[in-house]
């Protein structure tokens, strides 16, 4: 796994997670990966908890950027986390066919008509935070089967405070061995100390 700062928008096929240590960082993060993704041309699907949102298009419209616009023209969707996670079918019903029916039949109509797609989710750490960390890794496993048929750039939102513990240390690197880039940001200091342990 890679470790960088930066998405590489060169790069069509990438698999991105972030440990956020706090509400700030993670509407900062979103918010610069929608922007400049529509910066782009990108098309853009973001699949994020209400409360983490509305932080979200807080910041993007202190920014003026045309979030509203984006949406009418299809090149923004939003989705809530929660109502994802009973679309893939929850912890217990997660499985391939629910997830490609739904989340899967989505992303490839949204990369139908794009040359460029981008999406930013938290249903894995929705699962997570129910203490269901196997349930997440399932779902990661069939990200990845679909960036193989889709190309795109996919980032996975985790709070890192549920990792902080050093007993946590072997479900991080789990988190981080089914992804091909962990990006670091100064004010994420957790992921950093995890790394370092």
């Amino acid at each position: 796994m890679q470790h960088s700062p930066a998405f590489n928008e060169q790069a069509t096929a990438r698999h991105w997670v972030q440990f956020f240590d706090d509400a700030e960082s993670r509407s900062a993060t979103v918010a610069s990966f929608l922007h400049d993704g529509l910066d782009h041309g990108a098309t853009l699907l973001i699949v994020e908890t209400k409360e983490h949102w509305q932080a979200t298009a807080r910041l993007l419209a202190l920014q003026r950027v045309p979030i509203e616009a984006a949406a009418q023209s299809g090149q923004l969707t939003v989705l809530d986390a929660g109502d994802a996670v009973a679309l893939v079918g929850g912890a217990d019903g997660l499985g391939s066919e629910r997830f490609d029916r739904s989340i899967g039949a989505l992303v490839r109509q949204l990369a139908s008509r794009t040359r460029s797609l981008r999406v930013y989710g938290e249903v894995v750490d929705v699962l997570a935070e129910r203490g269901d960390l196997e349930a997440a890794l399932r779902l990661e496993a069939l990200w990845n089967a679909l960036i193989v048929q889709v190309p795109m750039v996919l980032l996975c939102g985790y709070s890192a405070a549920r990792y902080s513990d050093p007993e946590r240390a072997e479900d991080f690197q789990r988190i981080c061995g089914v992804h091909s880039h962990l990006r670091l940001s100064t004010g994420d200091a957790i992921a950093t100390q995890q790394l370092a342990r």
